[in-house]
């Protein structure tokens, strides 16, 4: 199943786009790792998560706009405050950190920490990546 729609996606940080065009399908129990610097990152979790707009494009997350989603309770956001487990279907983490799931079925959206970096190759090759900066991504 589709948890996470995303369509033809930009999204700017201080005029500056960070992504442009991005179409990316996450199925459930998927993880992606954002590559990329920590406040951009943030930038696009925020926007996965709801909490601010798109310049552009669309995100769908179990059909649903993602600030309804998150109302629902269907998208946690991890800060680094978070001190509870993650128990919602979509779990973003709003910080540079990398969280394993919780069940198969959880899917997850995170920045690698900066010790993480060194398995980039490793984390591209098992999990779905988006690389920010200029609207350069891989998806």
């Amino acid at each position: 199943m589709t948890a996470i729609e995303i369509q033809d996606l930009t999204v700017e940080v201080n005029g500056y786009p960070i992504v442009e065009g991005l179409n990316l399908t996450i199925e459930e129990g998927e993880c992606v790792g954002i590559f990329g610097p920590p406040p951009d990152a943030r930038a696009l979790i925020h926007v996965l998560g709801g909490l601010l707009l798109p310049t552009g494009g669309a995100v769908w997350v179990y059909n649903e706009p993602p600030r309804q989603a998150l109302e629902r309770g269907l998208i946690q956001i991890l800060s680094p405050l978070t001190e509870e487990l993650p128990s919602a279907p979509v779990v973003l983490a709003d910080s540079p950190s990398f969280v394993p799931p919780s069940s198969k079925s959880q899917t997850i959206v995170c920045a690698p920490r900066f010790i993480d970096l060194f398995y980039k190759s490793f984390i591209e090759k098992s999990y779905k990546s988006i690389a920010l900066r200029g609207g350069k991504y891989r998806g």
